[in-house]
């Protein structure tokens, strides 16, 4: 510690308070470091920081005192805390009266004391970003978050529209603002009247009111297979994961070093998964080809059959089924294999009407199985309902389909 005497002859006490460097920030990545600072014989101190004692007379002579946080601007208490970096030095300095030196109580030196203790909000939004960055796809869709997200959302809006009409209805909002600043009294005395007036009964039940109205209109206009709001959503969610994750570090650098790795994590859990989407989206095109190719085969035996006069059990089969047979028929006992397609095990299937991959079980998939659409375990794809043998232009559609087919 050193007492200084600057030149317009204000009384400064400095102290210096060393941190750890930054190739070891990994044990302070979640903390919060302050100094307090409390001087029993002085009120009317300014506290003023900086990396080396230059900066700290450069932020002396610009007047960029340090914050000493709400309670003592209050005055609510006598104590100043001074949030510092955990990193490196850094130097705090007390401005005190020039009659500091004079003798008697008023020469008392301030006691410094550094603080650095592990923040729990620091933790749960670097956990809380990374879980939203990394789950946004899947919240985007869930029914249930847009239900709470809603509802949080229409209480928020309803509570700043009442601030809102308050503060319109107050007199002299200017003197009121100026001597709330000047009596700190008067601020903490109407802090704790609006707090006791959001537990009012009135207040909570127009919150009720707001939070059951966002949970109806969420619910009433909610359709997550609307996929642009989707996207804007999951993009949205990202955004707010990262700035959270950014902003969880005590450290910059590392700030920017958890982002990447998780947009790194992402991209690489992304070409992984579009990979296998490939691969088994290719394996289902190929065995929808073998089928038709089979199934056209069947069909020319059929018609070399009845074109020779022979009874054509392949070729009846085939036509039972309109045209949309989808494995040949080699003989009356053969049975497919139990088998199941890349595709239906990671729930999707291949809509064979739009060449759209779709996933079991969403909106899209539910309308098509409940319009009759037929769904292929074996060859991962889900395709239009055969016409009913009565209705007309059966053979003119099912051959345009053969033709549609040859051609693609």
């Amino acid at each position: 510690m050193s007492v200084l005497r600057l030149d317009d002859g204000t009384v400064v006490q400095v102290e210096e308070f060393r941190g750890p460097s930054r190739a070891s920030a990994l044990p302070h990545l979640f903390t919060n470091c302050r100094v307090e600072v409390s001087c029993p014989s002085h009120k009317d101190f300014i506290v003023f920081t900086g990396a080396s004692m230059a900066d700290v007379q450069a932020a002396y002579a610009r007047g960029d005192r340090a914050w000493c946080g709400l309670a003592h601007l209050l005055h609510d208490s006598p104590n100043c805390t001074v949030p510092i970096s955990p990193y490196g030095s850094t130097f705090v300095a007390v401005a005190k009266p020039k009659t500091w030196l004079s003798g008697g109580t008023e020469s008392r030196s301030c006691l410094l004391e550094r603080q650095e203790v592990l923040s729990t909000p620091r933790v749960l939004a670097a956990v809380l970003g990374a879980f939203l960055f990394w789950n946004a796809g899947v919240l985007s869709e869930s029914t249930p978050f847009r239900l709470t997200g809603g509802t949080l959302g229409v209480m928020a809006l309803s509570s700043i529209i009442v601030l809102f009409i308050l503060y319109r209805k107050v007199p002299h909002k200017g003197k009121l603002l100026a001597g709330t600043a000047i009596f700190g009294s008067t601020f903490l005395a109407a802090m704790r009247w609006l707090f006791g007036a959001l537990r009012h009964p009135v207040t909570l039940a127009y919150l009720g009111v707001s939070g059951l109205a966002g949970l109806g209109l969420t619910y009433y206009y909610n359709n997550t297979a609307n996929h642009k709001v989707n996207t804007m959503l999951r993009v949205a969610l990202q955004l707010v994961g990262l700035a959270s994750v950014y902003l969880s570090a005590s450290m910059g650098e590392a700030s920017v070093a958890l982002c990447a790795a998780l947009l790194c994590a992402k991209g690489l859990e992304f070409v992984r998964r579009h990979r296998s989407l490939a691969s088994a989206l290719a394996s289902a095109r190929h065995g929808v080809q073998e089928q038709l190719g089979g199934a056209e085969e069947a069909a020319e035996a059929a018609a070399e059959v009845a074109a020779a006069g022979a009874p054509a059990p392949a070729a009846a089969a085939v036509a039972s089924c309109g045209g949309q047979a989808r494995t040949p028929v080699v003989s009356a006992g053969w049975q497919p294999e139990p088998e199941v397609s890349p595709l239906i095990q990671r729930g999707l299937v291949l809509n064979e009407e739009t060449g759209h991959i779709i996933g079991i079980g969403k909106g899209t998939y539910n309308r098509l199985v409940e319009s009759g659409y037929v769904v292929d375990r074996r060859a991962g794809t889900i395709t239009p309902p055969p016409p009913s043998p009565g209705s007309p232009g059966r053979a003119g559609k099912s051959g345009g389909a053969a033709r549609r087919r040859r051609t693609s």
